[in-house]
């Protein structure tokens, strides 16, 4: 009992989430509510002309019941009436489809437009939630809450609503009808409703603990699937293909062995209810062709109440299913409500201020911060960046150098301590006025697989045609993107695989170019790049820099030389700082690792 009220308790949560979807669409959902009763009374009255058939033109009986009540209104002649019943088998059945046409289309319309709009707000939720949500989360899986889950928590918003007042509905009036009828009947037939309830009751737990895994199973499936399409490369270059296949085909089986599990308890649901609605059939069968052949009951009527009572526990049968569909919709909302209630580890201060325009002055006081509790990265870090600076951050890898970067960008918060940007604490800015001011340019250029265009114009949106095409000179993509067939618009590759490696980081360059921003930030910009292309991209690098604060990161220590000053971390602190010449000439930090690299 304690664990279908839970169960119940969830249903209940996820409405008051997501009911406030349905607002806009009040209008709709209360014209199909309409179209819902006047399908339900069609489907009331749909057994009544056969009744007039058997008993009025058949055998020339007065009927009882609802035909009785519309006696005055019939004809007396056996074939005016048989027309008339025949007309009104017709009309009936037309209208049903009708309202059950309206109904469905008008539910579904709005369930279409609210898993739109959840698909949206869940999207634009994991664009904000940050980075230690996403590394602890599996890409797949996000993907699967953001397609399947979606699609499922939509029956239980819409379709499920109304499925379950349509068949309950028409469950108490076909009751109602079968009481006025024959009470005896009636009770015969609700006999065998508490066995479809306990029935429900016990399978409905198995079928969402089913569902569950089923869910944490497909998404292992698209992660496994996800990280294979993102590396397919190294994959062929290591000749892991079959390996790769290997993996995935196991998790496939596993999501295929919980589906099926929750398949077969679906199903045994169903023939539990099947056999148990079977048995109410042939006990009122059996009573009510016994009590017709006494003559206690036309056998018109006896035919309306097998029509009533097949058509009692087809509804029946459906809120079995509807419960079954609903667990499964049930573990879908937790799954989205897991993302749209995790924290935001990175939050704007109730009174932020949008960020002024920035000189690019810099300054670390005492920031401690590590990715995992207790595993710090940076221990008490401090240093000033002077406006307009070109400063080169060095050391050896993981002392701690992207992590100032990331916590620069404000894509972290440190544990301790503070970042300030002219002598304001970041954290009082809204983020993304503050973001806009800082320029970014990566080891990996990652580009969309949209129109170049766009794809600069990611670094200042409202940008027009002529500002993208002077960043795209300045950055020294001109030519090869002017001689691409369909010059700025060509659509790109996914990642811009259409590319070459030195391409895509001259288009990042673009973009940066495109930014106009006070602050700029260069982590290992050249990796990768040949010789040449490494020096044609440093020199525009050079003059992207100036006059404007300047972060460069890089392994080769040659490419910061040129910098004013470098500051050199080790374990997440400052060992030295100074000029790149100065410090060569000296016997510290920086000089051993500048000879360690030219080793």
């Amino acid at each position: 009992m304690s664990s279908r009220s839970t169960w119940l308790g969830k249903i209940a949560r996820l409405f008051v989430r997501f009911g406030p979807l349905l607002k806009p669409h009040r209008r709709r959902l209360a014209l199909s509510a309409c179209f819902m009763l006047a399908f339900i009374a069609t489907d009331l009255v749909a057994p009544w002309p056969v009744q007039g058939v058997i008993d009025g033109v058949l055998l020339g009986r007065r009927s009882r019941g609802f035909m009785f009540w519309l006696g005055g209104l019939l004809p007396s002649d056996r074939m005016d009436l048989l027309a008339v019943c025949c007309l009104a088998v017709v009309i009936v059945t037309a209208l049903r489809g009708l309202f059950s046409y309206s109904e469905r289309i008008l539910a579904e319309s709005v369930g279409q437009k609210v898993v739109s709009d959840l698909r949206v707000a869940i999207f634009a939720r994991l664009q904000r939630l940050s980075l230690t949500f996403h590394s602890q989360r599996r890409t797949g899986d996000l993907m699967v809450r953001l397609t399947g889950d979606v699609t499922m928590l939509r029956e239980i918003l819409v379709p499920m609503v109304l499925d379950f007042s349509t068949q309950a509905l028409v469950i108490i009036g076909m009751l109602a009808f079968m009481a006025m009828m024959d009470l005896t009947l009636t009770l015969i037939a609700v006999s065998t409703l508490p066995l479809l309830l306990v029935a429900t009751a016990r399978y409905g737990g198995l079928i969402r603990q089913a569902s569950r895994e089923q869910r944490r199973k497909e998404g292992k499936v698209a992660t496994v699937a996800n990280e294979a399409l993102a590396s397919v490369a190294m994959i062929q270059a290591y000749s892991r293909e079959q390996e790769v296949a290997a993996r995935f085909s196991r998790q496939s089986f596993k999501s295929l062995s919980a589906g099926l599990r929750s398949l077969r308890l679906e199903e045994s649901l169903g023939r539990i209810v099947d056999m148990t609605i079977a048995v109410g059939s042939c006990l009122v069968l059996w009573v009510g062709a016994r009590r017709s052949l006494a003559g206690g009951m036309s056998p018109g009527e006896l035919v309306v109440i097998l029509t009533y009572l097949r058509g009692l526990y087809k509804p029946t049968r459906d809120l079995v299913r509807i419960g079954a569909k609903a667990s499964k919709a049930a573990v879908c909302g937790e799954r989205i409500l897991e993302i749209l209630d995790s924290g935001d580890e990175v939050r704007e201060a109730p009174d932020a201020i949008p960020a002024p325009p920035l000189s690019g002055e810099i300054a670390f006081e005492g920031v401690t911060f590590g990715y995992q509790e207790n595993r710090a990265v940076l221990h008490d870090l401090s240093f000033r960046i002077d406006p307009g600076e070109r400063v080169g951050l060095v050391g050896p890898s993981g002392s701690g150098k992207s992590t100032i970067l990331a916590l620069l960008l404000r894509l972290y918060d440190p544990q301790a301590g503070r970042i300030l940007v002219d002598g304001l604490d970041i954290r009082r800015f809204r983020l993304e006025s503050y973001r806009r001011q800082i320029a970014i340019v990566l080891q990996e250029p990652f580009l969309f697989g949209d129109s170049v265009g766009e794809n600069i114009r990611c670094g200042r949106p409202e940008a027009t045609r002529e500002e993208i095409l002077a960043a795209a000179r300045a950055a020294g993509a001109q030519q090869f993107l002017e001689a691409l067939p369909e010059g700025y618009d060509s659509i790109l590759g996914e990642r811009g695989t259409s590319l070459s490696r030195g391409q895509q980081q001259r288009v990042s360059l673009a973009r940066a170019v495109l930014r106009q921003a006070p602050v700029m930030v260069f982590d290992e910009p050249t990796t990768g790049l040949d010789p040449q292309m490494e020096g044609e991209v440093r020199k525009t690098l050079a003059q992207l820099a100036r006059g404007r604060t300047c972060i460069w990161i890089a392994h080769n220590l040659s490419q910061i030389l040129d910098c004013e000053r470098v500051i050199v971390i080790r374990e997440g602190r400052v060992v030295e700082t100074g000029p790149p010449a100065k410090l060569l000439t000296g016997v510290g930090p920086f000089q051993r690792l500048f000879s360690e690299a030219k080793e």
